[in-house]
């Protein structure tokens, strides 16, 4: 069975990519106004769960799809990252993502994607 994890407006969900070349370390922070996650499982909501301090989803529910909309996005850059080498990488970030990040020797460390407020599950045919 497949269920969906949606978040009810007007609350958030925040997207945290995590990237490292070396000692440099660069965030990629997209804030969605709205959106769903997809998972196999039933899941089951943590009893210490805080609407205010949300809950990590790809940890909780390991999710096998999802959908979010209306992004807004924010960048911070180790010290250590020139601006000229800010605006590389987000100009390769925002043609290719991934791939040209990786050819230039970025490693995808780590995502997060957190729902906060009051989550709506349904379940799915």
């Amino acid at each position: 069975m497949t269920y969906k994890i949606a978040i009810r407006k007007p609350n958030k969900i925040h997207e945290i990519e995590v990237w490292r070349q070396s000692d440099k370390t660069f965030k990629v922070i997209l804030s969605w106004g709205s959106g769903y996650i997809l998972v196999e499982d039933e899941p089951e909501i943590p009893a210490s769960y805080s609407a205010m301090e949300g809950i990590d989803v790809n940890i909780a529910f390991d999710p096998i799809d999802g959908s979010f909309q209306n992004a807004y996005a924010r960048y911070t850059f180790s010290e250590n990252i020139s601006k000229d080498e800010q605006e590389l990488i987000l100009k390769i970030y925002e043609d290719s993502m991934y791939e040209g990040l990786e050819a230039l020797g970025w490693e995808h460390m780590e995502s997060e994607c957190w729902f906060y407020g009051n989550l709506d599950i349904t379940e799915l045919e």
